[in-house]
């Protein structure tokens, strides 16, 4: 079985780590994917259940700075999460088809760069940075932040970073997940870029023990192991996802931290006031 990690932990030296344990309401439920993962499942309900109003008093009008957007469908999600957004450039290097979807949405900005340094490609009025199972894919990942360290003592101004990646145990879900996951050790590394009066950072594992097995027999086996097509989610995607919301429910409601495939970390850098 994959380690415990965050079981029963609430501060490690200046990280701070708490439960996203809330109530899912019906309504949110139904803006969930019937095909998506548990694990994928965990990271939109954390991105619908922060708290956008407080995230606009502190910031004002958000602007946000996607790297490894993907097909940049966060630009949507997020908007309507947020009850809308000022602005949305997301970078990646492979130009994904949908791109061509989003381009009437005139809040969004989506541009392909290759090259690791992007710091002279954020816009000045950034101040949340953000990234979507991407930062496992990077192979000099303190690099990028050190960019974005860069920019925000360069602004002086309020900035906000949510991070979603993958931990240690998802490598029993995922098999391959990018070039790392994240333990704590590789997560302070991060947050001592950033220790300082100024900022602080907060760390939410993401999953739990009943949602874990459920990733593991209904996806992982029969579509990585045995590779069976159609598998249970093509089969009878309802009921499949029936059976997430049952194991999330039951994980959420236990502040279950034991398996957390992911995690959200949040650092807040020159700040008005805490909000997490």
């Amino acid at each position: 079985l994959p380690p415990k990690y965050f079981e029963n932990k609430k501060k490690i030296n200046n990280l701070r780590i708490k439960s996203f344990a809330r109530e899912i309401k019906e309504k949110e439920w139904d803006k969930i994917s019937y095909f998506s993962t548990p694990s994928r499942i965990f990271c939109d309900l954390f991105w619908m259940k922060l708290n956008w109003q407080n995230i606009k008093s502190e910031v004002g009008p958000i602007n946000i700075f996607d790297t490894g957007c993907g097909d940049g469908n966060y630009a949507i999600k997020l908007n309507d999460y947020s009850g809308g957004i000022n602005s949305y450039l997301g970078i990646d290097a492979i130009i994904d088809e949908n791109w061509k979807d989003l381009k009437t949405f005139k809040f969004i900005k989506l541009k392909q760069l290759k090259s690791t340094n992007f710091i002279k490609e954020i816009p000045k009025n950034t101040n949340f940075f953000m990234t979507q199972s991407a930062i496992e894919h990077f192979e000099n990942d303190l690099d990028y932040f050190r960019q974005i360290k860069e920019y925000i003592v360069s602004s002086n101004s309020t900035i906000i970073q949510v991070h979603l990646f993958p931990t240690p145990p998802s490598l029993w879900l995922y098999f391959h997940l990018g070039v790392r996951q994240y333990n704590m050790r590789s997560v302070m590394q991060i947050i001592k870029m950033f220790n300082n009066k100024n900022s602080y950072a907060v760390l939410y594992p993401l999953g739990g023990k009943n949602s874990f097995y459920y990733h593991l027999n209904k996806v992982t086996i029969p579509e990585y192991i045995l590779k069976r097509k159609p598998n249970p989610r093509e089969m009878n995607t309802n009921n499949y996802f029936l059976g997430a919301k049952q194991v999330i429910s039951n994980d959420l409601s236990k502040n279950s931290w034991n398996f957390a495939s992911f995690c959200a970390l949040i650092i807040h850098s020159n700040y008005k006031k805490k909000i997490f």
